[in-house]
């Protein structure tokens, strides 16, 4: 117990600023490790589903560079996963070099296993080769006909709830969650997270934050209604 909680860098009841800043390093790469595969594998997802719609289903479409794309994307999204539990983990560890937890506790005894099952459900879902091919098809009683999307289109549309990613590692990259103040908001009764960190910003640059998001808000939802629209468009002709 003793060699587990040095480990950890306490002693004598307090623990170690180092070690405390090298396991918030450590969570800092495992935050862009998550940030990269997630947006690599959502560029990748939106190139192949741009070549999908300017070929159609002509027979000399390129399959091969299709599945090629379809594997990356796949492996994007089991080292998202990785990540993902690498991150908690050094979270844990690192909640608990700093006092907030004790050294006997476990993601399953803190709770943060829901979160971390929660992200992950979120995140898996994404175009896979195994559902290359395969349509839904809905009949539309306005138009009087049959509407066919792909499966890895509609799949396409959920991968866009992996950019909150981008969000918690600006918000870590931002001197609002950097060692330093967690230390001094854990001395003052209060928790430096990512709410902390949003709030902070917007009262430090309000005017950029806001047309940032209102920029990406405007790309990111019209191309939601991109994804839908498009076999609407095609079967109207």
């Amino acid at each position: 117990m003793n060699q587990q909680m040095q480990s950890l860098g306490f002693h004598d009841g307090q623990y170690d600023t180092r070690v405390s800043n090298c396991l918030f390093s450590q969570l800092m790469i495992a935050e862009f490790s998550s940030f990269f595969f997630a947006i690599f594998g959502l560029v990748l997802s939106c190139i192949l589903y741009e070549l999908n719609a300017l070929k159609g289903n002509q027979p000399d479409r390129d399959h091969f560079t299709a599945d090629i794309a379809l594997v990356y994307n796949f492996f994007c999204t089991l080292f998202l996963i990785i990540s993902l539990i690498t991150r908690y983990d050094l979270w844990l560890r690192w909640c608990i070099s700093v006092k907030r937890y004790s050294a006997m506790d476990t993601l399953v005894t803190t709770g943060l296993w829901m979160n971390l099952v929660f992200e992950c459900l979120i995140n898996v879902v994404s175009p896979q080769y195994i559902f290359d091919g395969i349509k839904y098809v809905e009949y539309s009683k306005d138009y009087q006909m049959d509407i066919v999307y792909e499966m890895n289109d509609l799949l396409l549309f959920f991968m866009f709830f992996r950019l909150y990613l981008v969000c918690r590692f600006l918000f870590y990259l931002s001197h609002f969650m950097n060692p330093r103040t967690q230390r001094v908001c854990a001395i003052h009764g209060c928790d430096a997270d990512a709410m902390f960190a949003l709030k902070g910003i917007l009262q430090q640059n309000p005017f950029p934050v806001l047309l940032s998001a209102l920029g990406s808000s405007i790309i990111v939802l019209g191309y939601m209604l991109r994804l839908f629209d498009s076999p609407l468009s095609e079967a109207l002709g």
